[in-house]
């Protein structure tokens, strides 16, 4: 972690009015890849450190509450974090490309409630989304994931109604009179 400091500290000192407009581009490219890796390391450690407990540990109800304890995070953006971190555990190809930087955390942030509506058709169509989330900017991603969202809960009433198709039955049984019970 110390190298990653140095690093963070190099680039403070750097004078970005001697830099040219192309250049100043180019770093602000690199910043907010950077960021997007950082986000999907924080949401790793976060779900690590859910996982072990740390949070109880010290004392607190929940990790997010923890968060604002130990790194003075505002309550919302604490929730936020942790609530990425448990959902990209279930969204391998969507965590995959928030590290590489290929998608933003807003667009993660619109999956993360797609998958949460719908996890087991989320799970079919989470390559597709995730390569919209690459191709489209967030305002139209949000569109796209909301028609996908129509669908998926068009699928899961289809599949609610087979399902209750399949428990369907008839009962008769014969009263000691003879009769039959329906």
């Amino acid at each position: 972690m110390s190298t990653l400091r140095s690093v963070c500290d190099e680039l403070r000192i750097r004078d970005l009015r001697a830099v040219s407009d192309d250049e100043l581009a180019s770093y602000l490219d690199d910043l907010e890849h950077t960021d997007r890796f950082v986000d999907a390391e924080r949401a790793r450690a976060l779900a690590e450190l859910e996982r072990r407990e740390v949070s109880a540990r010290d004392g607190h109800l929940s990790l997010a509450s923890w968060m604002v304890a130990r790194h003075g995070v505002a309550p919302s953006t604490a929730a936020g974090h942790v609530r990425m971190a448990r959902a990209l555990e279930q969204m391998p190809v969507t965590a995959e490309a928030l590290a590489g930087g290929e998608v933003s955390s807003a667009a993660v942030s619109l999956l993360a409630s797609a998958q949460e509506v719908s996890p087991k058709q989320f799970a079919h169509s989470e390559e597709a989304l995730v390569d919209a989330a690459r191709a489209l900017p967030v305002t139209q991603l949000r569109s796209t994931v909301a028609q996908w969202r129509e669908t998926a809960d068009a699928e899961r009433a289809a599949e609610d109604e087979e399902r209750r198709f399949e428990r369907r039955r008839l009962h008769l049984s014969a009263t000691l009179d003879g009769m039959v019970r329906v």
